[in-house]
């Protein structure tokens, strides 16, 4: 009877730690309209992360040229805006925001991808010409090219000619 008794302890006592231990925390997946961000190229004067402002909530967003960013809900009314907080000269203690980049996203679009191209000249505070492409087409192991020059370029990619 000990015996039994003494392994059942040591069986509780010994599983114990097991159960004590916290769940592994993901991150919470966002659901609904989303967008990713890609960047051909970032000015060096940019600083990264950059902030999206949606609705009145400001989000960082590390911009990258090899990798989407992590997804960003769209809001209600499909604009997205990537901006650089400020001071109002007017009355310092409030903040007001420069857009450097405006993205529109149709409603019918469900997931975007947003590829931020630099202007070669700042327009009205502008740095990026925003492009959308609609995410609905694409599977796991699908590659989308772009032509950014004014030339037409063709591509043969096996049998299939681009």
């Amino acid at each position: 009877m000990r015996s039994i008794l003494l392994r059942f302890l040591i069986i509780v006592l010994g599983t114990t730690p097991l159960f004590a231990q916290e769940p592994d925390e993901e991150p919470r997946k966002e659901r609904g309209r989303l967008a990713w961000f890609i960047a051909t190229s970032i000015p060096d004067d940019l600083e990264n992360p950059v902030q999206v402002l949606n609705g009145k909530d400001l989000i960082p967003v590390t911009l990258s040229k090899r990798m989407a960013s992590q997804p960003i809900k769209i809001p209600q009314d499909g604009i997205i805006r990537i901006v650089k907080p400020i001071p109002d000269p007017d009355d310092p203690a409030k903040t007001t925001y420069q857009i450097l980049a405006l993205a529109q996203i149709p409603e019918t679009v469900g997931k975007a991808l947003v590829i931020l191209i630099p202007l070669a000249e700042p327009q009205a505070g502008r740095v990026f010409r925003a492009q959308v492409k609609n995410l609905a087409g694409f599977t796991g192991g699908d590659y989308l090219y772009m032509n950014l020059t004014k030339v037409n370029i063709a591509v043969q990619l096996g049998e299939e000619k681009i």
